[in-house]
């Protein structure tokens, strides 16, 4: 009797300990008791404003890449003898020095490339066709899919040769949120949209600014729903398994992320800020779950994160304002402090297996982000004041002196720069 009531109490706690990540998983169609997803609920503790990049990084290196005027929308793939980048207009192929290979007109798409082989694949949202390209830029296969899928944005991977999942962007009334497809076009698996809604006939998305739904890391594809709590594995199986349960950030509410027609933008964005709600994205490395979020989907606001540490299991929180950085001091330093070389903020906005790549000057110094080596030689003005950009603050010599001696030989208008970190393990 003694052994019964302890066997229920202790299942009371189990159970009890694990809710919101039970209901993440009922979600997903499995049972959490099976699975080993970190948790963050809104009460775990933090490690405020102290994490600086030279806690992140095991290596950090810079590419200076013949083309000018890159933006952080772009896919960047950093491979052993290549590297890919993808800015919605052309696939690029640089060597690992940043000569330009070659380039292939290809818009509106997204790019992946599969660990294993000599080969990437591109997904062409528009005419809804997976092509299959060689690492020398010839065209190796086409897939035609059919019309039930129609979605756009950053949110294909290639699981295998012939198997693909692609996702949907929510905006309510879509049946499906998550595809797969094998290599004849053909739909095998479907993930049912959890959060349906019919919206009004006259509506607008507001929120696509980061389509980052579906992305490769070292150990293989995940999937992050739209302003969801989850972070998921995606199997080769054509089944999602979460790995990460966030409650921390508050997310926006399905019916708020529709612009209405006659909606006076400045009210819907000061409705973001006084509730607080975040649009989110996430980056996961073999050590380091990263969360970068901003109120609303307002381009114009900056980006903070939440980095949770898997070995030490430590969470920070990193803070940017624009407001209190003008009022209080005069460095506009946006993104992760970086005291590695003294140089410019770590903002990423790619993964490429366990690296993070940022591109130029990222989207945090707004219309300068192409213009990195005059941050960090002049600064920015503001209002008629001049601003440091970089931070000062660099723990070797000789990590300054690389950075710069990267940009004496840097033009703006020839070239963009990748600064690319490989987190520790």
């Amino acid at each position: 009797m003694k052994k019964s009531i302890l066997f229920f109490f202790l299942m009371y706690v189990l159970l009890s300990c694990s809710n919101s990540s039970i209901q993440a998983f009922e979600e997903a169609g499995q049972n959490t008791l099976g699975y080993g997803a970190i948790t963050l609920p809104t009460d775990y503790p933090e490690e405020k404003d102290t994490l600086r990049l030279s806690e992140l990084v095991d290596t950090l290196f810079y590419v200076r890449l013949e083309h000018p005027g890159l933006t952080d929308d772009c896919q960047v793939n950093y491979l052993d003898s290549l590297i890919l980048v993808y800015d919605n207009q052309a696939v690029m192929a640089f060597d690992v020095d940043g000569k330009l290979l070659y380039q292939l007109p290809e818009k509106l798409g997204c790019l992946d490339v599969l660990p294993e082989g000599a080969s990437f694949y591109l997904y062409n949202f528009r005419d809804r066709i997976i092509k299959k390209y060689g690492f020398d830029g010839k065209e190796r296969a086409t897939i035609r899919l059919g019309s039930e899928i129609d979605t756009y944005g950053r949110n294909f991977v290639a699981l295998s040769d012939t198997l693909f999942a692609i996702s949907m962007m929510n905006v309510g009334y879509n049946p499906y949120e998550l595809y797969f497809v094998n290599g004849e076009g053909k739909i095998i698996h479907r993930v049912k949209n959890r959060e349906p809604y019919q919206p009004p006939i006259d509506v607008r998305v507001h929120h696509t600014i980061w389509h980052h739904r579906l992305f490769r890391n070292e150990d293989g594809c995940r999937y992050y729903p739209s302003y969801s709590d989850t972070l998921y594995e995606v199997r080769k199986d054509a089944t999602i398994h979460p790995v990460m349960v966030e409650n921390k950030i508050s997310k926006i509410p399905l019916k708020y992320r529709l612009e209405y027609s006659g909606q006076d933008f400045n009210q819907f964005v000061q409705e973001m800020i006084d509730k607080g709600w975040n649009s989110v994205r996430h980056f996961e490395t073999s050590r380091f779950h990263l969360v970068e979020y901003k109120i609303g989907g307002y381009s114009q606001m900056l980006s903070n994160y939440l980095v949770y540490d898997k070995n030490n299991k430590k969470l920070y929180r990193t803070n940017s304002q624009l407001t209190s950085a003008l009022k209080e001091a005069s460095l506009l330093h946006f993104g992760i402090f970086n005291d590695y070389d003294g140089g410019l903020a770590f903002a990423p906005s790619s993964q490429s297996g366990d690296y993070l790549v940022m591109v130029n000057a990222s989207g945090q110094q707004g219309k300068y982000n192409t213009r990195p080596k005059t941050l960090y030689e002049e600064g920015r003005m503001n209002g008629g004041k001049s601003y440091q950009v970089r931070s000062g603050v660099c723990k070797s010599s000789s990590h300054r002196q690389r950075l710069m001696d990267f940009f004496r030989d840097f033009d703006e208008k020839k070239h963009s720069m990748l600064m690319i970190v490989k987190p520790k393990k």
